[in-house]
């Protein structure tokens, strides 16, 4: 009979991506700085059913810190929605998952605090 050779169980560690870097002071306002932080890519919020039809044309406006590599770190409502907090929780989940193209004060990436409207229900 062959003799079988059994080899030890390998262990692959489990890669985890890298979180995005954490926004890095001094935190400037779009005043302070050359270049205003620009929407890259966006995720709609989820919207929940029974508000929708309430939530239709509505704007709200978030304030957002936006890290030197384009991630929002921080999310606050400066204006909520009429329907209230369960939309309010769906707008700043999705906004958190926005990228940018960071704000550059002399050619340099920056984190920087930035306000815009999200339109809802559009």
């Amino acid at each position: 009979m062959p003799e079988v050779v059994v080899a030890a169980p390998v262990v692959v560690p489990e890669v985890k991506p890298e979180p995005p870097a954490a926004a890095l002071g001094p935190f400037y306002e779009v005043r302070d700085v050359n270049q205003p932080p620009a929407v890259a890519a966006r995720v709609e919020p989820r919207i929940p059913k029974e508000l929708r039809a309430g939530a239709a044309s509505e704007i709200v406006i978030a304030r957002v810190l936006v890290s030197q590599s384009g991630r929002a770190q921080t999310v606050t409502l400066l204006r909520k929605s009429k329907a209230g907090a369960a939309l309010d929780d769906a707008i700043v989940a999705a906004v958190k998952q926005w990228t940018f193209a960071p704000a550059r004060r002399r050619g340099e990436a920056v984190s920087c605090w930035y306000n815009l409207g999200v339109p809802v229900g559009r």
